[in-house]
């Protein structure tokens, strides 16, 4: 799927399947995509969240969401995305291992 987003005086059309993680920053957020490159974007970080379909994406802290299927390993309280390692909060752990124990194609030690 696709959504359009306001990045300066322009829209951007964003394809969601290339979002890796997206990171809170202040009043913006940070798209990261699989290429690597970002978007920063005026919008906040539910109304980030809201945007995006939830089979997809998980909010994994308080600063960021990602993309479920970019998952590639879990260390403790920290989930890889590749090279990539962010935190998972207090908050959210639950919930996240209760998605990625249930989850077939991901099995791990939690």
């Amino acid at each position: 799927g696709k959504v359009y987003v306001r990045s300066g005086r322009k829209m951007v059309r964003v394809d969601l399947n290339r979002i890796l993680y997206i990171e809170a920053q202040k009043d913006y957020v940070r798209f990261v995509f699989d290429s690597g490159e970002p978007l920063l974007v005026h919008i906040s970080m539910n109304r980030t969240e809201k945007m995006l379909p939830s089979a997809g994406f998980m909010r994994i802290h308080r600063s960021f969401i990602i993309q479920k299927s970019k998952v590639t390993g879990v260390r403790g309280s920290n989930v890889e995305l590749g090279s990539i390692v962010l935190p998972i909060g207090p908050l959210y752990q639950r919930d996240f291992n209760r998605y990625f124990k249930h989850n077939k194609n991901f099995h791990t030690a939690l």
